[in-house]
C-alpha cells in the first residue's frame, strides 16, 4: 500500500494554466511600451530642436543628407 494519499492530475499542474499565453502578452506589452516611450523620446527631442533660435530640423524630416 502507497501511504500517500491519491492526488488529482488538476492539482499537480501549475497555477497557471497558459503560461505561454501570459509570456507572449508580456512581451508584446513591453514591446508596445518600448515603440510609445521611443516615439515620444523623438518627437520631445524634435520640438526642443525646433525651439531652439537657429530652428533646427532633423536631416530626415528636412529630406536632405548623404
Amino acid at each position: 500500500m502507497d501511504p500517500r494519499p491519491a492526488v488529482a492530475a488538476s492539482q499537480t499542474r501549475s497555477p497557471i494554466r497558459h503560461r505561454g499565453l501570459l509570456l507572449t502578452a508580456t512581451a508584446v506589452t513591453a514591446v508596445v511600451f518600448g515603440i510609445r516611450y521611443q516615439a515620444a523620446s523623438m518627437r520631445t527631442n524634435e520640438l526642443n530642436q525646433r525651439a531652439r533660435a537657429p530652428y533646427h530640423v532633423t536631416v530626415d524630416r528636412s529630406g536632405g543628407g548623404i
